[in-house]
């Protein structure tokens, strides 16, 4: 920055900025790949663990809401 102050207007100035470059040969991972069969078969097992979580908690609200509304108007037919 020099002798310019901090906050002054450079407008219309084209200002030169250093590009980011990455530091080292570092691969960036964007996600989780299992390495050993062991960890695919944790994966698996925790995937099958929070599947289920998922559906008895989303069946639980369903039925909650059921016995709430004594039935679910959105879903009647009447095959009368």
């Amino acid at each position: 920055m020099g002798s310019e102050e901090i906050g002054s207007s450079r407008a219309g100035q084209v200002v030169d900025v250093e590009d980011a470059k990455p530091v080292g040969n570092h691969e960036v991972v964007a996600h989780y790949t299992p390495s050993s069969e062991e960890e695919k078969a944790l994966d698996t097992r925790i995937n099958w663990k929070l599947d289920t979580t998922v559906l008895l908690i989303l069946a639980i609200c369903f039925i909650v809401r059921y016995v709430r509304l004594g039935s679910c108007s959105s879903f009647d037919i009447d095959i009368s």
